[in-house]
């Protein structure tokens, strides 16, 4: 074969030479020497490492699709397990236990290997056992605020329970276990969370172990139940509105709140009295490995596998509830055959497999193929997902995640789509009893799920949302979907995707906003037209900033005119994509700097309102010009807060405007984030042996930019509230001068919704502030919009609100 200088080629590897310029190999793979001998590369071998690969590929593998039966599997791991105990054995315990926390729907399987050790190497599985109740004594000691630390409490918890099911430990043990972490829910000054985080843990476990538990230690047993049951029925429930998704609406007309924990309970009671039925989700063990393992005489463990005392509280430490009731199907219909736990089994497997899996959505979506059942349960999967998306205050992991799970799960599992567009149809029946903030969470994955769609959709099926008046929830909730649609694609694309193919429906084209800019002295103001002509002919040769400067000299104007000319030319020559836009304003940003001085907070909102007039139809270009402008530090975030309540409150129903403010306020917070960090710096580089009170002049200019910044973001977040409750409040008075109920408008239900939103969104940085805003702005204000702030309060642990 030639080469194309008519060379003959002597060897060739995918159309490439098989020698480079020097006559050395050139085929991937291979090395030469100075001799020009051709060798394939090795990788120099690790007898150790290949040992360890081998183990710890076997015990991950345990329990997967293989000829061999479970029982062999066992009985040849725990003979590989002979002759490596002495130079693997850390490595043995260590990826045992990391199986246990990694991979849940394995923990009996563990269990059951540890019983067939127990037999085999008893002190071996001993030191299992006994690491994984240190690590439970260490988690609980490290007060740490992070869910792994929280999850491996219920991890561990569980794994006790399938030791004690399998005969490998006393049940008296993990009772003990038990006992110690009830004391939580008898402290004096019980910190109500703590209590509640504690006894759940217990609870969230039972569906493992409380069979075997009321038949080998009943009395025991039951003395757990009463004192569970004697917490329960002395705690002061409050449910709180703040973190419920849906609020529908009782007879008296307040929302029917739900308290997690009181559902857990009744789940248990009824447990109870079907006589501890277990789950058909738990994997069961084979019979002959069962009959094995109840040949075994439990052991006791060493007195230090129990911890002596409940870690004590420490201020600063938080409790995560187990989960709001989150419920959009009656599995009645599609999962007859539930029993009393598989609903909460279930719901445990998956959020142990989407923390686990989270940074690879493909094997989560595989892992729940492995649930243990005739068919998988797609309906309560997709629920648990869909729960943990709308989570509040927020999920556990970043939302797109959650996205491209259900995406997954809908292209791997054939059962899956059914339960997905079930789910769909549910929420938006529910959107007007749906949190705004949970609407826009529903919006953003909606609108990526049909990304990978190509933008199709059933959109008929919604029709009946077309006869809606115009600004009802259902619509306003369509028209967000769209316009975030839009911003992943472009208006031509996605109004083809309607009109065109089987799934057409035309009339959804008027949902859509196309991005086409409005030119503000071409359209409104005759008299400036020539003026602004003049300055776009200059703007559109790239003339230097002395040129407009001098040009805007010329005209017989005021500085606040002279800016609002040079931003709708800068808005008007950078208006064919943001990349022109981002140029145009970086050229002209030191005369725009100078001119924004001179006019002060005026001059700030005029920028701001250059960009809306311009891009009315164009709400992701306006967002990146609102964002430069802060980002550049043109426009103070408190100003686009005024621009926002001020100018804006007709447009409260869309997505852009929110978006906008909370980019405001996430500006804000990294702006004092940075300043903490470069505090940091400035202290850690010290030099060694100054005296500890002595502060060098970096550090002195570090805490000043602190202290202003963090004194910036307060009054942000106390203009923010302020003028939430002056927007409500004006449209509560008046609508009660007209005799009209307020809440009846979707308005209010966004813009109280919203002010719920911003207040659990950015908690953490409002501990000091809220009884202070509650005080100056909320004291006076109508109950109905009160309530919304103390909600918000009482989400607050009590030792972090400042007076």
């Amino acid at each position: 074969m030639d080469d194309k200088f008519g060379r003959k080629r002597q060897y060739g590897y995918q159309g490439t030479p098989s020698t480079d310029r020097y006559g050395r190999d050139a085929r991937p793979g291979f090395f030469h020497d100075r001799r020009g001998s051709h060798e394939p590369k090795k990788a120099k071998f690790d007898p150790e490492k290949e040992s360890r690969e081998r183990l710890k590929n076997l015990i991950v593998r345990l329990g997967d699709k293989s000829p061999d039966p479970v029982e062999k599997t066992l009985d040849n791991l725990v003979i590989a397990f002979g002759p490596e105990l002495e130079s693997h054995r850390e490595f043995l315990v260590d990826t045992i236990l990391q199986c246990v926390m990694n991979l849940t729907l394995k923990t009996g399987l563990y269990a059951v290997l540890l019983g067939l050790l127990r037999n085999k190497q008893p002190e071996f599985a001993d030191e299992i056992i006994s690491k994984a109740a240190a690590q439970l004594q260490s988690t609980l000691a490290a007060h740490r605020n992070s869910y792994p630390d929280f999850l491996n409490v219920r991890l561990l918890l569980r794994f006790f329970g399938e030791l004690v099911k399998h005969h490998v430990v006393e049940a008296t043990w993990l009772l003990a276990m038990i006992r110690q972490l009830l004391t939580a829910a008898s402290e004096d000054d019980a910190f109500p969370q703590r209590a509640d985080y504690f006894v759940s843990q217990v609870l969230l476990c039972l569906p493992w172990c409380a069979k075997e538990l009321a038949a080998k230690v009943p009395v025991e047993f039951d003395g757990i139940i009463e004192t569970v049951q004697s917490y329960i029925m002395q705690r002061d429930v409050h449910p709180n509105a703040s973190l419920h998704v849906f609020l529908i609406p009782t007879v008296t007309g307040e929302p029917e709140l739900q308290d997690w924990l009181a559902e857990l309970w009744e789940i248990v009671l009824k447990a109870k009295s079907d006589d501890w039925p277990v789950s058909e989700f738990i994997p069961t063990t084979p019979e002959t490995l069962s009959s094995r393992l109840e040949q075994l005489t439990p052991l006791p463990l060493p007195d230090n596998a129990v911890p002596a005392e409940l870690p004590a509280h420490e201020t600063g430490r938080e409790y995560p509830p187990w989960r709001t009731p989150f419920r959009v199907f009656d599995l009645s219909d599609s999962e007859p055959d539930f029993k009393v736990f598989d609903r909460t089994v279930l719901d445990i497997y998956v959020l142990d497999t989407l923390w686990t899996f989270q940074t690879s959505h493909l094997d989560a979506c595989k892992q729940f193929t492995l649930i243990p059942s005739d068919s998988v349960p797609v309906f309560a999967i997709m629920e648990t997902i869909l729960g943990e998306l709308l989570r509040l205050p927020s999920p556990f992991i970043r939302e797109i995640y959650y996205s491209d799970v259900i995406c997954d799960c809908t292209r791997t599992l054939q059962t899956f789509p059914p339960a997905f567009g079930t789910a769909l149809e549910v929420v938006l029946e529910r959107i007007p009893q749906m949190e705004i903030q949970c609407i826009s969470r529903v919006e953003a994955w909606f609108s990526h799920h049909l990304s990978n769609l190509d933008y199709r959709w059933h959109w008929k099926h919604w029709g009946h949302v077309l006869e809606q008046p115009e600004d009802s929830p259902q619509r306003n909730f369509i028209a967000g979907i769209f316009e975030r649609t839009v911003r992943l694609s472009y208006y031509d694309r996605i109004a083809k995707s309607i009109q065109e193919g089987a799934t057409a429906a035309p009339e959804f084209v008027p949902f859509l906003y196309k991005s086409t800019p409005a030119f503000k002295y071409e359209e409104e103001e005759k008299q400036a037209a020539a003026p602004a002509a003049g300055l776009s002919k200059l703007l559109a040769t790239k003339a230097k900033t002395d040129d407009v400067d001098r040009f805007l000299n010329q005209l017989d104007i005021d500085s606040l005119a002279k800016l609002d000319l040079l931003a709708h030319g800068v808005l008007k020559i950078g208006s064919k994509s943001f990349t022109h836009m981002l140029a145009a304003l970086e050229r002209y940003l030191v005369l725009l700097r100078r001119l924004t001085e001179e006019t002060g907070e005026p001059g700030e909102l005029s920028l701001v309102r250059a960009g809306f007039d311009t891009w009315k139809a164009g709400p992701q270009m306006l967002m990146i010009w609102v964002d430069r402008l802060v980002v550049y530090r043109l426009v103070s975030p408190h100003s686009v807060v005024q621009w926002v309540f001020q100018e804006q409150q007709g447009t409260f129903t869309r997505t852009f405007i929110w978006d906008i403010l909370h980019n405001a306020i996430r500006k804000s917070l990294g702006r004092t984030a940075t300043a903490q960090k470069e505090l940091k710096h400035a202290q850690a580089v010290v030099p060694a042996g100054a005296p500890s009170g002595d502060e060098t002049p970096r550090v002195r200019e570090c805490h000043a930019a602190v202290q202003h910044a963090l004194n910036q973001q307060n009054n942000l977040f106390l203009s923010v509230f302020q003028n939430f409750a002056s927007c409500l409040s004006g449209h509560v008075s008046g609508s009660k001068a007209q005799d009209v109920d307020p809440k009846q408008f979707t308005w209010y239900a966004y813009a109280a919704g919203h002010l719920r939103a911003v207040g659990r969104s950015y908690l953490p940085h409002l501990h000091g502030l809220l009884n202070t805003i509650h005080r100056q702005h909320f004291a006076a204000v109508d109950p109905s919009i009160r309530s919304i702030l103390e909600d918000t309060i009482a989400l607050v642990p009590r030792q972090f609100l400042a007076p």
